[in-house]
Parts: structure tokens; sequence; C-alpha cells
């Protein structure tokens, strides 16, 4: 995943586990988990020791409020059966991957923006059950 910019300190951090303080930068994107000890859902900026989010479903754990969602499970089902098992579905989601951060951090910190994004979501969520992800 790379470096992410902390929404307090806007500085462009790599993250670390707040729970064994591994390098977040190989976090598996797939997953977004640690790859050492497997923790899921926030990182901590190493600067200000800011929780700051990188699951690897951002935009949605921003909107939610929590990684481990029961509506992300559909968005990840979609994105590894679906996106992952073809060449520009992988380029989409590495694009996501790139953008998505930042975006994530603005919505964030805007109630008003969650629950437009939450309701967005929840329309594509839907389609998606419909079509058994």
């Amino acid at each position: 995943m790379g470096k992410i910019m902390c929404p307090n300190c806007h500085k462009t951090v790599a993250m670390i586990c707040p729970q064994c303080q591994a390098n977040l930068t190989p976090v598996n994107k797939n997953i977004g988990t640690c790859p050492r000890c497997h923790f899921t859902g926030v990182g901590v900026c190493p600067t200000c020791r800011f929780q700051v989010v990188y699951s690897g479903c951002f935009i949605a754990t921003a909107a939610y409020g929590t990684a481990t969602s029961k509506e992300l499970d559909v968005l990840r089902d979609f994105r590894d059966s679906k996106l992952e098992s073809n060449c520009v579905g992988r380029k989409m989601t590495d694009f996501y991957y790139l953008i998505s951060p930042s975006i994530a951090n603005a919505i964030a910190r805007s109630t008003r923006m969650r629950a437009c994004v939450r309701k967005c979501l929840n329309l594509l969520i839907g389609a998606l059950k419909k079509k058994g992800y």
C-alpha cells in the first residue's frame, strides 16, 4: 500500500500496526491486515499516533466506521471473486488502492459525507447481493 496521508497531522507516512508495531508498507492489499500479526482495521500514524484506516476497503471502512462491517464482506467478495480474476479488474483495484486513502480520510472527517457514501454503497451492495456476492 505504501504511504498515505495522516488526516490529523497531514504528513505522508508509512503506517505502523497499532498491535505489533510492524511497518504496514507491505500490507496485503486484498485483506487489509498486518503482515506480521494479522491485525485488521486501522493503522497508527508514527508521527502523531492518530489512528488511520488501512483496511483494503478504504472508502467503505470510512463510511461504515469499521473494517468489520458485514457490508464490507460483500464488497470484498466481489473484489476477490470478480475483479481480481482478470487483468482489467486487477488494474481497477490497483487504481482504487492508489486514490482511495485520501478520499476515505475526507469521508471519515465528515458525518454528512459518511451518511451519503453509506447510502450509495447500500445501493451497490444490494445489487451485488442480488447477483450472489
